[in-house]
Parts: C-alpha cells; structure tokens; sequence
C-alpha cells in the first residue's frame, strides 16, 4: 500500500494540460510554504517539487517545435 499522495500527484500531472500543470506547481508551492510556517520540514521538499514542475513546465512550452522537411507551405 502506498503512502503519501505522490502517486496521486504523478498521475495528474500526466494527464494535466499546460495550465492545469501550472496551477498544480503554484499550489504545491503554497502548500510548502503554509507546511514550513507551521514547522514541519517536508514542505521545503514540496516546494522544491513545486518550483522544479514549474521551470520544466515553463522550458517544455517555450521550447521551439521542430517542422519535418518537405512540410512547410512555402512555393504553393
């Protein structure tokens, strides 16, 4: 049996489109920080997540799309 809601999380995030990734990174942010207001030291690690999904979110959707040759709709 699993522990924690990690795994819960992971499935989420998978099925999550961009904006709904973003919004999961800022509430495991706040949810850190509120858990490290009140002393309990895991919510750094959840705030490390938090942060680490939203820079991987952020660089995965600035990130330029490569075009296959011979696809472009230049010439017609």
């Amino acid at each position: 049996m699993h522990y924690g809601s990690g795994q819960a999380i992971r499935q989420a995030i998978m099925v999550a489109k961009p904006w709904q990734r973003y919004l999961i990174g800022v509430a495991m942010i706040a949810a850190g920080a509120v858990l490290v207001t009140v002393g309990h030291i895991a919510g750094c690690l959840l705030v490390v997540a938090g942060v680490l999904l939203l820079w991987r979110t952020v660089r995965h959707t600035l990130r330029p799309r490569a075009t296959t040759p011979g696809t472009s709709d230049k010439g017609q």
